[in-house]
């Protein structure tokens, strides 16, 4: 959780039920030998865009072209 105070300073848009939520999601997977349900790696497929577009928004002009373009390399 000492992440989230630093995510939440850069990335205010990031609720912290929700980062728990995905902390939680992997600890069942990572530690717990579980596997996720369909609505559970849905829960993580959202964040992680979420996530991107967040970084992507923050980012500077020449990061936004490289993120971007990356993959005509």
């Amino acid at each position: 959780m000492e992440l989230y105070a630093i995510l939440s300073v850069k990335y205010t848009e990031i609720e912290q039920d929700e980062y728990e939520r995905i902390i939680l999601l992997f600890e069942k997977f990572r530690f717990g030998g579980k596997t996720l349900r369909d609505y559970e790696l849905y829960v993580l497929e959202c964040f992680k865009n979420k996530f991107i577009k967040l970084l992507y928004k923050k980012s500077k002009i020449h990061k936004k072209i490289i993120l971007r373009y990356k993959y005509l390399l």
